[in-house]
């Protein structure tokens, strides 16, 4: 608004809001009369004092509509953050006008340089801030997408949200690139500001973060990866969650541009069960984006032959990272295996050659379900870790392969070994220097991948103490903390 406007705008307000006291001003100064000359000094100071307290009261009524309409002018009553990252937040006031524009990370900065948007109409303003991000090379094909977090009313929060994403969505394709606009509503933000200012995040981003993690798997996903994340990497784990409409809005598929496509993962995955399968060949095929270890990954489902596969493959490189398998429907052989049948079993099923068997470290837990003996078996060999499920009639009941990305298996790492090594870290604390082997009990070890690396996890008990250890395999290093069992 120019100053005209504004002075325009002010004068009607004041020609609305005085109150009519003029006539009531008037009455109180006498009427001048010429026959009485002695008295015309006194009478003109009369008229003189009622005119400056008429001055005084519009003054007085024009002051107060002023300072009314500039605090309505500059006070902020919403705001609208963008992140991609960067990030920026928009300051409104009642007449949805910036008030200002402030970066809230060092990329904000520089988006915003030099402009500035006092006064500025949102949509203007969203379409300069857009385009700065576009020029700078934050958004593009490959990673297009916009997270809009709206502080308002109720009332307001829907509006802002469209104008926003319908203004993010124009200038995105006139640029040529397909938007992807999440929208959210700031509420009860507690846990948020809390996780935005550990992090040095906006609020609109932890709140995000957040509520993928309360929809996702428990354990799925840590803060520390998330935060890593650009936008458009969490738009992409979103589309694999179902969170309600009501909390977070999607318009537009976030960008796979970066990633080796779906349909290069599918074959990938395919081609990781039996050479030449194709689409045509397997049931209920679902392919999706997910977050694991540390990398963006393609997570493929699909049942073949009996079995329901899971295969994740590295989204960057098409590497793949791990295969899982559980059987449809079994049927028992004609007689049980034993415990060296069912490990054979197992190393042939990981093509490992029968003159290198014995030198490979396989750990196998029995249990007993529904009267037939089940088996589970686990071991590394040539950078990988395998983890079988097998009855006791040689039926494989699930299977799962692991990359291990650093570091290499002990292949004489026994259970007795395992304990020294625990053992060893432990009664170097003080507190427990006189813990001994034979002192201990129910022991309980199992090996998995943790981040690529091969690890041992440990647990037992001495006296009122429970151990949770970690042996990492490639390095050695053990860590543990113990609790007082109540």
């Amino acid at each position: 608004m120019n100053n005209k406007q504004t002075e325009k705008k002010i004068a009607e307000s004041f020609a609305s809001a005085k109150p009519n006291i003029y006539d009531d001003v008037a009455a109180q100064c006498p009427t001048r009369s010429p026959s009485k000359a002695r008295k015309n000094n006194a009478l003109g100071w009369k008229i003189a004092t009622c005119a400056l307290a008429l001055i005084m009261v519009v003054a007085v009524v024009f002051g107060g509509v002023t300072l009314g309409q500039y605090g309505q002018q500059n006070s902020v009553v919403a705001s609208v953050t963008l992140d991609v990252n960067p990030s920026v937040a928009i300051r409104l006031n009642g007449n949805r006008r910036v008030i200002s524009v402030d970066a809230l990370n060092l990329d904000g900065e520089k988006i915003i340089g030099s402009m500035d948007f006092s006064g500025a109409q949102l949509e203007v303003t969203v379409n300069a801030l857009i385009g700065s991000m576009i020029r700078s090379g934050k958004l593009s094909a490959d990673s297009n997408s916009v997270l809009v977090s709206v502080d308002a009313k109720n009332s307001e929060y829907g509006a802002l949200a469209d104008i926003v994403s319908r203004e993010i969505t124009v200038i995105l394709q006139e640029s040529q690139i397909e938007s992807s606009v999440v929208s959210q509503r700031l509420d009860n933000t507690d846990n948020a500001d809390e996780l935005a200012a550990e992090y040095g995040i906006s609020v609109g981003k932890a709140q995000l973060i957040i509520k993928i993690m309360q929809n996702a798997p428990e354990g799925k996903y840590t803060v520390e990866q998330l935060v890593q994340l650009k936008i458009n990497e969490l738009n992409l784990i979103l589309n694999g969650l179902s969170l309600p409409q009501d909390e977070i809005s999607q318009n537009g598929a976030a960008s796979e541009g970066k990633y080796i496509g779906r349909d290069a993962a599918i074959a990938a995955a395919l081609n990781s069960i039996a050479a030449g399968l194709t689409q045509n060949d397997v049931q209920r095929l679902v392919c999706k984006m997910d977050f694991d270890d540390g990398v963006m990954v393609y997570e493929v489902e699909f049942v073949y032959k009996n079995f329901e596969y899971d295969v994740e493959i590295n989204a960057l490189d098409g590497k793949i990272i791990g295969v899982e398998s559980e059987a449809q429907n079994t049927r028992p052989n004609q007689s049980e295996l034993t415990e060296e049948q069912i490990k054979q079993k197992a190393l042939e099923l990981a093509e490992v050659p029968q003159a290198e068997r014995d030198s490979v470290n396989v750990m196998v837990e029995r249990d007993l379900d529904d009267g037939v003996m089940e088996y589970d078996v686990k071991f590394s060999y040539n950078g990988k870790y395998y983890e079988f499920d097998i009855d006791g009639y040689g039926n494989i009941l699930s299977a799962s392969q692991k990359e291990i990305s650093s570091g290499s298996s002990e292949s004489d790492l026994t259970r007795e070994k395992i304990r020294q090594k625990i053992l060893e870290a432990v009664t170097k604390d003080s507190r427990f220097a006189s813990l001994t082997l034979q002192s201990t009990r129910e022991w309980e070890i199992e090996m998995d991948v943790e981040h690529g690396r091969q690890v041992y996890e440990v647990e037992f008990k001495w006296g009122r103490y429970e151990f949770d250890c970690v042996l990492d395999v490639a390095t050695g290093n053990v860590t543990f903390k113990a609790e007082l069992d109540d």
